[in-house]
């Protein structure tokens, strides 16, 4: 991250604010506190194009957030507690039918699906 158009106080990030990657895409848009990533915004990866919106705790996810792919499609709705998910996990499979997984510290300890006719 190179650059980042916002508010300050005490010539750190705080308030709302804009982070850029290098190439001028965007990093992050929400709020900070003293230089991290605190409240609500959204985040993208450029890796893979991804974005997550949710609530953020000292640079990650914490609290329930949306993740979307590069097209803006829904992948999942998630807890997460220190950017790792945990508790319940929402998403679709290929098939449209709504998936709810349960996550303990990172890893899916149960999954049931829900007929997308219902």
């Amino acid at each position: 991250m190179t650059s980042y158009d916002g508010e300050y106080l005490d010539d750190r990030r705080n308030g709302f604010g804009v982070c850029y990657y290098n190439n001028g895409s965007i990093n992050y848009v929400g709020n900070w506190t003293d230089n991290s990533r605190n409240g609500g915004g959204v985040g993208y990866r450029l890796s893979d194009g991804t974005m997550h919106a949710g609530k953020w705790d000292n640079n990650t996810p914490d609290g329930y957030g949306a993740r979307f792919d590069r097209y803006g499609n829904l992948i999942d709705v998630s807890n997460y507690e220190n950017g790792v998910r945990t508790g319940k996990s929402v998403s679709f499979d290929e098939n449209g039918n709504i998936v709810v997984s349960v996550y303990e510290n990172g890893e899916k300890i149960s999954e049931f699906l829900v007929d997308a006719e219902v």
